[in-house]
This record gives structure tokens, sequence and C-alpha cells, in this order.
């Protein structure tokens, strides 16, 4: 068995996670709470439109060496905060962002369909099938965001709600897998 007998199933399962992430970001509230208000947005969207910054993800207070990060300049200013990340968007394209997304998902599921031409038999039950590339699935979707969650300092809540967004396209992979599995 080679990928190749798996197309139908990448393309499925790449579309169905698609789609699920369309439903669970865009047409309900489920991710609405995972971020904080500002008090003031306006205040802060004004001042960082004066400081004139390109887009990019910027990192303050900043120390461009290990050296400087242990200068007791910056310690007194990393201690004394705020201390943060800001990412400054770019205006979206919301069809390149659609397209890349999808793409992701669709090598995501080429990636599981390797690991299941790997490992299981063409005719394998639904059952298994189900259970190692839904397993794959998962830990496709859900566990590389973690390390970022905990340094940046995710909300609990954020953290979650990914954690059930992967277990959600995981499980729909390997459903689509086991459905399409060859026999």
């Amino acid at each position: 068995m080679t990928l190749l007998d798996l197309w139908l199933a990448i393309v499925i399962s790449g579309l169905a996670g698609f789609f699920c992430s369309f439903v669970l970001w865009a047409a309900t509230p489920f991710h609405r709470g995972d971020w904080t208000p500002l008090a003031d947005d306006r205040e802060v969207t004004a001042s960082v439109k004066g400081l004139g910054l390109a887009p990019g993800s910027y990192l303050f207070p900043w120390a461009a060496t290990d050296a400087a990060s242990r200068s007791p300049e910056f310690r007194r200013r990393f201690d004394e905060g705020p201390a943060g990340i800001l990412v400054v968007f770019r205006r979206a394209n919301m069809g390149l962002n659609l397209l890349l997304t999808l793409l992701s998902f669709t090598v995501a599921a080429a990636l599981i369909a390797y690991l299941g031409v790997m490992t299981l038999p063409r005719g394998e039950s639904f059952a298994k099938v189900f259970r190692v590339l839904g397993t794959a699935g998962i830990l496709a979707h859900t566990f590389a965001f973690l390390p970022n969650a905990i340094w940046f300092q995710a909300t609990p809540r954020s953290v979650l709600t990914r954690l059930i967004d992967g277990a959600v396209y995981g499980l729909v992979t390997g459903a689509v897998f086991a459905w399409l599995w060859p026999r």
C-alpha cells in the first residue's frame, strides 16, 4: 500500500479539518473568550500606531544579547514591567490565510497517512485505523503549540479551547481515514 492509495482520504481529511476549524473559530462563539480585552484599546492602538512599527513580533523589554539580558538595567526594567510580546499584523489577506490553513490541514493529513501506510495493513478494521490515526491526528493538531503556550503565558481558557480544537481535528482525521481505508 502507498500514499497514492490514500489520496482521497488525505484530501477529504484536509477539507474536514479546515471545515471544523472554520466552525470552531468563525461560526461559533467558542473562541470569543480566549483573549482579554484592554481597558482602552483605542489608546493602545494610537500608541502603537505612533511607533510606526512594521508588521512583526516584538519582545519588550528587549536585550540584544545574553550579556545584556543579565545587566542590572535590563533586570530592573523587566522586574518593574510590563514585559510581553506585541504582535503587529499585516492587513489580513483572507484568501491567502484560508488557503494556507487548508494546506496545513492537508499536509498534516498526508503525514498522518504516511504513518498509516507504514503501520497498518490494507483491510484493517475501522476501529483500529480510527484508534491509530485518530491518536496521530490529536498529537499533530494539539500538542505542538503547548511549549509556546507555556512560555508565552497563554490563558488557561485559550489553552483548553485549543486542546479541544486539536482533539476534534484529530478525531475527524481518524474517522475520515478509517472510513476510506483501503479494503
